[in-house]
């Protein structure tokens, strides 16, 4: 038959038990643990691993040591308290400033009081009694704090004898620290004449003489370099007391003072001293205006007497004072306000990122910041150069990057400030040019020409003075010898015509050139329409026949071209064209005239042809009366011959009857004429072509690009960095501050940052209302009552101002004050920062225990600390007030206190003292006030059921009634009572506290008034003893929603790591019975806390690491990894003496996301000696690997489906479901936008800062009654989300353990059941 397995199933439930044998336990107590370490018994059903831990707020809390008090307001709300030391004022001293009163016109003078021949006298700075010259509008501080002058009141008096006492401050008591006696001096009016003791009269002092504040003035010519208006307007410059330096002229004057410009210095003839707001005054562009409110003119400068004063009126606006005949000899004048303000500067600073940085805090800075390729102003006609500038802490330092053009020798270039991280014009740097470069070319220099060549181009060069000239291009042809061309000066760096440069072309490759039907003159023939081209090359002219004509040019004729046709000149380049040889052209001459005819015939006529020199005749009309023989003569000229050489000879052949011609014949040689066969020219042409060879003349200037220069100017001094300033700059975000400075190159920032390399970071004090100031004349505590954005001014609570402070005294400030070392430091957070509201009235004090009320319907809480008075917080308001002496001086130092029956109850030693009805400070006995002595040392209170149980180390009271007339103090114990105050607590309907054997329970029994008193920790007592006998200090707090109690141990030595607690859940309203238990590691609680905010439960703690966490917060214990462990005891399943063959694990979890367990089994206790029993192997259980990420909330969530996140881990997806605090049910993304901002399937009220898992379902593993659609592949069971898990198992045993281990950050899960399938053995 087959083999039978049996299955026995083990539900986790009953928590930690200690009180059992293992054995007992296994089998009586099945699904309990011997170890249950991070894991909560869930009410309902199994062990859920412990859910993390996260801070509260990323900012510590100030203070050193233990956080001593924590109270929970609401969400997002708590209120903390923490001890100052000496060295927390140093490290929250985050800000440093010097006072600005440059004015000169504060004076500081240190007083004793000495014995003078029996007479005690002042002395001031170490002279007895002088005789004071104060000046009109000047403050004056009196130091009186030396012990000498204790009983010797400075005061003064008029010229009347009456105390003088306008303008007069007195700061503490003449001969204690910080003592000081300022006057303000009047500008008018009645005046102080001596200074004298208040009590012991004149005799201690002497005689005050009062004056003007008076400036010598001269004028210093040569331009001198130190003056901010070196090289602007004129070379004079005024000079104060002799010097031109930007620091000593450079004026800064007190409202309501009065100042003289004496110019009776010679050198002062011609520049009268006047006023402006504006700079350069009447000078400027545009121009300003004359400033003359208070101001007096006396005498001519230059001559005995002259000056000229103001009285700098209240209000007045920054002034400059110039000289109204020339430009630019004054400079600036700052006016200080009269005002109750305290003017700071050494505010500010810069650096530059040495090195990029990714993600870290550590920056390295360089103290050089560079400016590359910087333009400027220059004062003359210089353009385009570019500098590179490095300002090193104010000092410049400058190279030309590019030397532009055009720029001469002590020309400047003004590079304004604002370009170089300088703020104003005081920080402008001015470049005077040393040198420019020797030889500057301008390439194909643009020039005017008249000629008739084309293209060329040439490249000028100028050096010295000079110019030289090479040819860039010839051209294509048509220059001349000795042809000039202008290039004009202003294109050569000049200014004028005189720069001008001429260039000659002295020679030339000569280029042929063809005139095509040049225009012809000279010519006397009778040819017609014959044209010519015309060659000239090389001085000489060559001709083509274009066109032969149509006729009448003979051999010899010649045709002149006059030189300018030929561009040459007439005379001298004429061409003369001579015919050499004609086509001949026939003539037909009709009826020429006849002549040398003698005979007596008449009218006839002849037509004539002349053709290759011969004559043919025809006759025209025969005539009559001509005879045989006869001849007639027809001259050259009438057929365009000459007379005699070209006659032609007609002789008569025939007649007829009337002596009519009928025959003649024609002799002659006749002239050839025709069209032009050949030509011949003569002449002398003109050369032209390309130029060859040129020379140049001309002044050149002496200017060039720049390539040395000399620079005057104060750049932005860099400033100090100083611990706490806020940091700007590309790559910064949001509220960064310097944290330690560790050099002025090398800070460390409180919030990592990414920076690129060079990136200019700038540095402000971070002044802020509230802050305490020390600094030399500064008494007791001080703070900042107003400060100005731009951190450069402020005002005291002291009501102190500028007059009562020296130029550049030093000013620290802080969030606390010496007054506080020692003392316990309130605070108020919201999740960021920490504000500080309150301070303790005593020094070391205890731990802070609270309790709230409303009397008035504004919510409060009282804190008691052991030590001094008690301190009440208004939630509303978030203020915090102390009581005092005045109140009662009795319950200074109680240390424990309740409000019960409408009444405040302090506990005190033995003794609780109690208020009037409704009251929290009347301690009045007439209005129901009183004592109650207990007989022992009180350790706790709590109000449960209508009585005031009262908790001493050994006893437990009760006190009943409602009033004082019937209060009656009963004990319910005299064995045994608390031994700490912070570990009472109502939990689950009953009473739950420490005591020496246990944490007990005192509940109340259904009979009225009585109680019952029970061990709560009986189950556990080996665990319990240990826990106890770590310490004596221990915090609880209440988990309401899980029916937790909660318990920690601290020592504040102890790692967090190993810091331990106990864990109490209550499955039933009343007893011990129904409390399930289990352990803490990795929690170290010095105070704890819990509210509910709405419908979410808040639970924090604090220790002395100075953060505050919230519980039940995040996957992990504040990003280190949980480590829970649940270990069975030895079960034997059935008989412990019958073996069994263990074939089959099947566990029931319920994980909330990822799940990575590690399970051991444990064989027969374990019997590692035994060889005979083989261990099984480890075996993880895992969920598949689903993708999840994570992200904390950014921004409380109050019913809305849509929410922001930030932090991210993983990519969130649509389809993902949500975990987290404030998450119930299934919730799915249903949207995500960039990461930051998704929506949800439901609408959720979440926290901000809550941690939320999204996890991406899958399809994995083994499960019962599964649906393809649920997370994990799982479906509903028992109303719960179940996943089941099938291990195969091999091992022999009598009694088994199984150990359960989770070392991770993943998220929270269940333990429900584990099946364990095997095989009984026979017994042998």
């Amino acid at each position: 038959m087959p083999t039978q397995w049996s299955t026995f199933p083990m539900e986790f439930k009953g928590g930690l038990i200690s009180n059992l044998t293992p054995l007992q336990q296994g089998i009586n107590a099945i699904g309990s643990a011997t170890v249950l370490q991070n894991f909560e018994a869930n009410k309902e059903g199994g062990y859920s691993k412990l859910k993390g831990f996260s801070k509260f707020s990323d900012t510590e809390v100030p203070g050193s040591g233990d956080i001593k008090a924590l109270k929970v307001v609401s969400s997002g709300r708590a209120v903390v308290a923490r001890q100052i030391d000496n060295s927390t004022l140093t490290e929250f001293q985050t800000a440093t400033s010097t006072v600005n009163n440059t004015s000169n016109t504060v004076v500081n003078y240190t007083v004793t009081v000495v014995n003078d021949s029996g007479q005690d006298k002042f002395a001031f700075n170490g002279v007895t009694a002088p005789a004071l010259t104060l000046n009109r509008g000047f403050t004056y501080v009196f130091d009186v704090s030396d012990s000498s002058v204790s009983g010797h009141p400075l005061g003064f008096k008029d010229a009347g004898g009456s105390a003088f006492t306008s303008g007069v401050t007195s700061s503490g008591t003449a001969g204690s620290s910080g003592a000081t006696v300022t006057i303000v001096m009047p500008t008018s009016g009645t005046e102080p004449a001596l200074y004298y003791c208040v009590t012991h009269g004149n005799a201690m002092g002497n005689s005050i003489t009062t004056t003007t504040s008076t400036f010598v003035v001269t004028v210093v010519s040569g331009n001198p370099a130190n003056h901010p208006y070196y090289n602007v307007g004129s070379t004079n410059k005024y000079a104060i007391g002799g010097s031109t330096a930007t620091a000593d002229v450079a004026l800064s004057l007190n409202e309501g003072a009065t100042y003289r410009f004496d110019q009776s210095a010679s050198s002062n003839a011609g520049h009268p001293l006047r006023f402006s707001t504006t700079a350069n005054g009447t000078h400027a562009s545009p121009a300003g205006t004359q400033y003359t409110t208070g101001v007096t003119v006396v005498g001519t400068p230059g001559s005995s007497g002259a000056y000229t004063e103001i009285t700098v009126a209240l209000g007045a606006p920054p002034l400059f004072y110039y000289c109204s005949s020339h430009s630019g000899m004054g400079w600036s004048i700052a006016t200080v306000g009269s005002s109750s303000t305290v003017t700071l500067d050494n505010n500010r600073a810069t650096a530059v990122v040495n090195g990029a940085t990714t993600s870290t805090k550590n920056v390295v800075v360089d103290r050089v910041r560079p400016f590359t390729a910087v333009t400027g102003t220059a004062s003359g006609n210089g353009t385009s150069a570019t500098f590179d500038v490095t300002n090193t802490n104010g000092t410049y330092a400058a190279t030309v990057n590019a030397g532009g053009a055009d720029y001469a020798v002590n020309e400047t270039v003004v590079i304004a400030g604002t370009n170089l991280g300088g703020a104003s014009t005081a920080n402008d740097l001015t470049a005077t040019v040393t040198s420019v470069a020797a030889s500057v070319l301008y390439s194909s220099a643009a020039y005017t020409y008249s000629g008739g060549g084309t293209g060329l181009l040439i490249n000028v060069t100028r050096n010295g003075g000079s110019y030289s000239v090479a040819i860039g291009n010839a051209g294509t042809g048509g220059y001349k010898v000795g042809e000039t061309l202008t290039v004009a000066g202003a294109a050569l760096g000049g200014a004028t015509t005189a720069n001008n440069a001429t260039v000659t072309i002295n020679s030339i490759n000569n280029v042929a050139v063809t005139h095509t039907n040049p225009n012809q003159s000279g010519y006397g023939g009778s040819g017609t329409n014959a044209t010519f081209n015309i060659t000239r090359s090389s001085g000489s002219y060559s001709v083509a026949i274009a066109n032969a004509g149509t006729s009448g040019y003979k051999v010899g004729e010649t045709i002149t071209v006059v030189g300018t046709q030929l561009d040459g000149a007439t005379t001298a380049n004429d061409a003369t064209i001579t015919i050499g040889s004609v086509n001949s052209v026939s003539q037909t001459y009709t009826n020429p005239t006849q002549s040398g005819y003698g005979g007596s015939g008449t009218s006839a006529t002849f037509n004539v042809t002349r053709d290759a020199g011969t004559y043919t005749v025809a006759i025209g009309a025969a005539g009559s009366g001509y005879a045989v023989g006869e001849t007639i003569t027809i001259v050259g000229t009438q057929l365009d011959g000459a007379t005699t050489a070209n006659d032609a000879t007609i002789t008569v052949s025939t007649v007829d009857g009337s002596g009519a011609i009928t025959a003649v014949t024609i002799a002659g040689t006749s002239v050839i004429s025709g069209t032009i066969a050949t030509a011949s020219i003569a002449g002398t042409a003109i050369v032209t072509g390309t130029v060859a060879t040129v020379g140049i003349a001309g002044t050149a200037v002496t200017t060039g690009p720049i390539t040395g220069i000399s620079i005057a100017g104060t750049g932005a001094a860099f400033g100090t960095i100083t611990k706490g300033m806020l940091v700007t700059g590309t790559g910064i975000t949001g509220t960064v501050t310097v944290k330690t400075v560790t050099s002025q190159t090398a800070i460390v920032l409180d919030t990592a940052v990414s920076l690129a390399d060079n990136v200019a970071l700038s540095f402000i004090t971070n002044i802020k209302v509230g802050m305490f100031v020390t600094g030399t004349g500064i008494s007791g505590d001080v703070t900042v009552a107003t400060i100005a954005a731009d951190q450069n001014s402020m005002t005291l609570s002291s009501g102190q101002t500028n007059a009562n402070f020296a130029d550049n005294t030093v000013f620290t400030f802080g969030t606390f004050s010496s007054s506080q070392v020692g003392k316990t430091v309130y605070f108020y957070g919201t999740g960021t920062d920490w504000t500080q509201i309150g301070t303790s009235t005593a020094t070391n004090t205890l731990k802070s225990r609270h309790f709230s009320f409303n009397f008035t319907g504004v919510e409060k809480t009282l804190f008691v600390d052991g030590k001094g008075y008690p301190g009440i917080y208004e939630s509303a308001a978030n203020t915090m007030s102390f009581m005092s002496s005045s109140d009662s001086a009795d319950i200074e130092g109680a240390d424990n206190a309740v409000i019960f029956k409408n009444t405040a109850f302090f506990a005190k030693g033995h003794n609780i003292f109690f208020t009037a009805p409704a009251t929290i400070d009347d301690f009045s006995v007439a209005n129901g006030a009183g004592t109650i002595n207990v007989a022992n040392d009180i350790t706790g209170m709590i109000v449960f059921r209508e009585q005031l149980i009262i908790f001493t180390t050994d006893t437990i009271k009760r006190l009943v009634g409602n009033t004082a007339s019937d209060f009656t103090l009963e004990p319910i114990t005299d064995k045994i009572g608390c031994t700490n105050s912070d570990t009472i607590q109502e939990f689950g309907g009953d009473i739950i506290y420490l005591s020496p054997d246990g944490i007990r329970l005192l509940g109340a029994t259904d009979r009225i008034g009585d109680f019952a008193l029970d061990v709560a920790s009986d189950s556990i007592v080996n665990d319990a003893k240990d826990f106890i006998a770590q310490t004596d200090n221990f915090c609880s707090v209440l988990v309401r929603n899980k029916s937790q109690y909660r318990i920690f141990s601290y020592l504040p030595s102890v790692q967090k790591s190993i810091a331990q607690g106990l864990i109490a859940t209550k499955f039933i309203s009343q007893g011990g019975e129904g409390i399930s238990w289990a352990t803490t590691k990795g929690i170290k609680a010095n105070v704890a806390d819990s509210t509910y905010a709405g419908s979410d439960e808040v639970v924090m703690f604090a220790n002395n690491d100075g953060f505050c966490y919230e519980m039940d917060s995040g996957n992990s214990f504040d990003s280190e990894k949980i480590e829970s462990i649940y270990e069975s005891p030895y079960m034997p399943i059935t008989d412990s003496q019958l073996r069994k063959t263990l074939y089959k694990l099947t566990l029931y979890a319920e994980p909330t996301g990822q799940m990575n367990l590690d399970v051991q089994f444990n064989l027969d206790f374990d019997s590692s000696n035994d060889f005979s029993v083989v261990q099984p192997p480890k075996i993880n259980i895992s969920t598949a690997g689903s993708t999840t990420a994570t992200a904390i909330v950014n921004g409380t969530v109050t019913s809305s489906s849509t929410l922001a996140v930030d932090n991210n881990s993983g990519n969130i997806l649509v389809g993902q479901i949500v975990v987290g605090t404030g998450i119930s049910g299934t919730v799915k993304v249903t949207g995500v936008t960039n990461q930051q901002n998704i929506v949800l399937d439901t609408a959720v009220t979440l926290t901000d800062n809550t941690n939320l898992t999204f996890i991406t379902p899958t399809a994995s593993g083994v499960f019962v009654f599964g649906s393809p659609n649920s997370l994990y592949g799982t479906g509903t069971y028992g109303g719960s989300l179940d996943k089941v898990f099938f291990e195969n198992l091999i091992g022999s045993f009598k009694t088994v353990s199984m150990r359960i281990t989770d070392n991770s950050t993943n998220p929270t899960f269940t333990l429900d059941t584990a099946v364990l399938e095997y095989r009984q053995h026979d017994r042998q």
